[in-house]
């Protein structure tokens, strides 16, 4: 896990902060990683992790490599892959009869983001349902590590986390990752950023 003296940083990674934490980046910037080796954390300590996997990017070997080699590591991280944004609200909705220490959605805007061009006004509306599901489940007892994409503003050029405020108002905490030089800045609840590398024992600052 990433060496930092960043308190906040190692509550999120350790999935002891009962909110909704947002990562956001450009593609490579290293989200996926961080959010395994929250999941890698959390099942080693005997904690049930849920990842939801809507990019079907989860890696049994890199989740293995990041445990050290634990093969065990597994048994306690499930796995769910969404097919669409729908589905994404069912599966976090089951969620809610199940008790799990961390929940990852990774990532939370890949559907939102295709069913904005088909129908704007549904896409926010489930994605509201998402959220609502989302803290009922910090009132339970769980963490949240949700992963999210950018875009660029085509008239200021400013990037920002796809679903911009809406998204910023649900998390309590953001993390921004950035790749050149590769950098982790976090923006809420407080200010702070931090240089790091990405090694196959995961983020390395």
């Amino acid at each position: 896990m990433i060496n930092t003296n960043s308190i906040l940083l190692k509550e999120v990674l350790e999935g002891r902060r009962k909110e909704i934490s947002c990562v956001y980046g450009a593609p490579a910037s290293g989200k996926t990683t961080l959010a395994k080796e929250a999941a890698v954390f959390q099942s080693l300590n005997g904690k049930k992790v849920v990842y939801i996997d809507s990019e079907k990017s989860f890696s049994v070997e890199r989740v293995i490599r990041l445990a050290k080699d634990g093969k065990d590591v597994l048994k306690n991280i499930f796995v769910l892959t969404p097919k669409n944004l729908k589905e994404q609200t069912k599966f976090l909705n089951r969620l809610l009869k199940s008790k799990f220490d961390l929940i990852i959605l990774d990532t939370i805007g890949v559907y939102y983001r295709m069913e904005l061009k088909k129908n704007s006004k549904e896409a926010n509306k489930e994605i509201h349902k998402q959220f609502n599901i989302l803290s009922e489940l910090c009132s339970k007892g769980a963490s949240i590590l949700i992963t999210n994409q950018i875009y660029q503003n085509f008239e200021t050029k400013d990037i920002s986390v796809v679903g911009g405020n809406m998204f910023r108002n649900w998390s309590k905490c953001l993390i921004k990752l950035e790749k050149d030089p590769r950098k982790l800045i976090l923006e809420k609840p407080i200010k702070e950023e931090i240089l790091f590398e990405i090694k196959n024992e995961g983020l390395i600052s």
